[in-house]
């Protein structure tokens, strides 16, 4: 690999937003900004930018436009493109405290027993959370701490602000003034807090009787639209001839997701396997393979690379400040030992990188998955810090790099969102997604 030499090969980048109060076009910005001064220090004076906006549309139903960006080199025309998939307005102001507390306890009951059930599990993929001691012991005193601080941080902290409140309206003349603007603050902050909790609990609402869950399919299946327009074929090369001829050949396309993001990138690709397995992606048979218009092989060209396979070209996925381990550990859904159907069915529905984690050796009956794991090759990195206690080392996947960053060791305390300007995370970025010359795989 030669780093002063451009690659030939088209790229492009889907970047993933997490939680807060977060704004479109905004994810966009940080990744590209961090990127092209890379670039730029390889590449001086050869690059340039442009603001380009791609038209879309779902079949006929309705019809809208992507911004991304493209980062250009000098006169080649291989580029790197970055989109971005905005989800925070769909899940903004829609939950209320009460409703994020009985969550929190419904989704907590059953983990308890599953992981007493299952007490070999972290000793099997050698989890280093808190929850596990380092013999593979599940450690019930830190499971209860946990949920005893997810569920009362918030109104131990909105009692604060009442409590505040009161206190400044005694202050004679200005105390109706401050009283307003801590009240204020304390809508402001609270909400905000709430907010960002809830962003987790209502794309991990999987009672599909709660009206949280079809916020959640939509999130999901607004990520799966965007990641589709970037993989399928153009219309004229498949046999349905549904998708417009826009859509450019990318020789490679990497997620890479942030926080709650990097789930719903994980996500959809875990959808898009299921899709092609059932024979649902244009122009991608069942096994990957791409084909043509008539059912015969087709190679993919873009440009200085020829592909026969979809997972030569969605071939990476970037996690930063990832929670995965976490949601993986508290959110998924449980199913209890006599149900060792539905235990089979659940597993085989995660068909992207999970490990095993139903244990059927005592099942009298052993179900075949129907979904193809034709992405568990792909290369993923993941990148934690021990200064942000929301991401995390990755033990319940397969195949995943996990890389440590050192934000603890600058003085800096909470560091959830360093990641976005690391020169570190973004050189390997480029290193080993952008710059190899051959179709990633995953190395030790």
């Amino acid at each position: 690999m030669n780093r002063s030499v451009w690659p030939e090969h088209r790229t492009a980048f889907l970047v993933f937003h997490g939680v807060g109060n977060q704004y479109p076009l905004a994810t966009i910005d940080r990744f590209a900004r961090s990127l092209v001064e890379l670039l730029e220090k390889r590449h001086p004076g050869m690059i340039a930018m442009e603001h380009k906006v791609a038209g879309r549309d779902d079949g006929g139903r309705r019809r809208w436009y992507d911004n991304y960006i493209t980062i250009k080199y000098h006169d080649s025309g291989s580029t790197i493109d970055i989109y971005e998939y905005y989800w925070a307005n769909l899940t903004e102001n829609v939950m209320k405290l009460s409703d994020l507390q009985r969550w929190v306890w419904q989704v907590a009951s059953g983990a308890e027993k599953f992981y007493e059930r299952n007490s070999d599990i972290g000793k099997k993929y050698g989890d280093e959370s808190v929850f596990f001691t380092r013999d593979g012991r599940f450690k019930k005193g830190n499971y209860r701490s946990f949920l005893l601080g997810a569920v009362g941080i918030l109104p131990i902290y909105k009692a604060f602000w009442i409590w505040l409140s009161s206190l400044v309206s005694r202050i004679p003349v200005a105390g109706g003034l401050v009283k307003w603007i801590v009240d204020l603050a304390n809508r402001m902050t609270t909400d905000s807090l709430t907010n960002v909790i809830a962003d987790v609990a209502v794309y991990n609402s999987i009672d599909p009787k709660s009206s949280f869950y079809a916020i959640r399919r939509d999130i999901l299946g607004g990520a799966v639209d965007a990641l589709r327009h970037l993989v399928e074929l153009p219309g004229e090369m498949t046999s349905r001839g549904r998708k417009e001829a826009w859509s450019p050949y990318y020789g490679r396309i990497i997620l890479a997701g942030h926080s709650l993001g990097s789930q719903i990138a994980f996500d959809a690709v875990n959808r898009l396997t299921q899709m092609i397995s059932m024979g649902e992606i244009d122009g991608v048979a069942g096994s990957g393979e791409y084909i043509g218009r008539d059912g015969e092989p087709y190679m993919m060209n873009s440009g200085a690379e020829r592909h026969r396979r979809i997972q030569e070209v969605l071939c990476g996925l970037v996690t930063f400040g990832s929670p995965l381990d976490k949601i993986a550990f508290f959110l998924r859904e449980q199913a209890p030992e006599e149900q060792f159907l539905r235990g089979q069915m659940l597993e085989n529905f995660h068909s992207f990188k999970q490990k095993k984690w139903f244990d059927d050796s005592n099942a009298p009956y052993l179900l075949d998955s129907p979904f193809k794991r034709i992405f568990d090759d792909i290369r993923w990195y993941n990148f934690h810090d021990e200064g942000d206690p929301i991401s995390g080392h990755l033990d319940y996947y397969d195949k995943v790099r996990n890389i440590r960053c050192s934000y603890r060791r600058k003085g800096r305390r909470f560091t959830h969102g360093e990641y976005w300007s690391d020169p570190m995370m973004f050189e390997l970025i480029a290193d080993d997604f952008i710059y190899p010359e051959r179709a990633l795989k995953h190395s030790e």
